[in-house]
């Protein structure tokens, strides 16, 4: 399977080609049908690249959280086991 990224790439990379090919094809005036393609891709860039930023920054906010959570959860094995609970969770009052 090909990642997204690199499907949506290639898409844009075709549309400025084919703007670019309408630039030097057609003839006189109708080259300036070669602009709406070209203004398409423009906007397609910006967009793809504001989803990649909005990825990496979403990513970057997951791994923050992630190491957060792990933090807390051994903070509170270490309070459990300072109070005598031990890993196994018997606490004081438990007979073997």
């Amino acid at each position: 399977m090909l990642p997204w990224a690199l499907v949506y790439g290639v898409n844009i990379v075709t549309v400025l080609v084919g703007s670019l090919v309408m630039f030097y094809v057609l003839p006189g005036g109708y080259k300036s049908l070669g602009l709406a393609p070209l203004f398409a891709a423009i906007l397609m860039a910006v967009g793809y690249i504001l989803v990649l930023f909005f990825i990496w920054e979403q990513r970057q906010d997951l791994s923050i959280y992630l190491v957060q959570q792990s933090a807390l959860e051994a903070q509170e094995r270490a309070e459990r086991e300072k109070q005598g609970g031990g890993p196994g969770g018997g606490g004081r009052g438990a007979v073997s």
